[in-house]
């Protein structure tokens, strides 16, 4: 006999978060077309290569979800941030400009938490962005 399948509404708060962390990666490595924010390697979507790298980790809630917080990272350079950040923040000062990073920094040392209905509504948008690029191929 099959089990059924959870709806979202049926999944733990960690598993929504899970679930959100996946999709919004995914959505991520597709936005930077596979390429690594700090050093330019190529990835491809299915070779495992590529991370979502957070300048800020994602302990903090406030922008784990942000655009200008997370980019596209080959393993080594997501790695290596953790240690010196030097590579990353000049990347992102020139991607972003200095007063996106700035707002960037302040909202990062807020706190923030999401309820089961923000990670619902988020999974569902990702998803649906996902959704569209498999099916159209689009590139962002």
């Amino acid at each position: 006999m099959k089990t059924k399948r959870k709806t979202l509404d049926q999944k733990t708060w960690k598993k929504l978060i899970k679930i959100l962390d996946d999709e919004y990666s995914l959505y991520i490595r597709r936005r930077d077309k596979f390429k690594c924010v700090c050093c330019g390697k190529k990835g491809f979507e299915k070779d495992g290569v590529m991370d979502n790298g957070h300048y800020f980790g994602r302990a903090h809630f406030s922008v784990r979800y942000n655009d200008d917080n997370c980019h596209c990272q080959c393993k080594k350079c997501n790695y290596t941030h953790t240690i010196d950040k030097t590579k990353y923040t000049i990347a992102l000062l020139n991607k972003i400009g200095k007063d996106r990073f700035e707002k960037l920094s302040i909202k990062a040392n807020h706190s923030g938490n999401f309820t089961r209905y923000d990670l619902i509504t988020m999974i569902k948008y990702y998803r649906k962005i996902n959704q569209e690029y498999e099916t159209k191929k689009q590139i962002w």
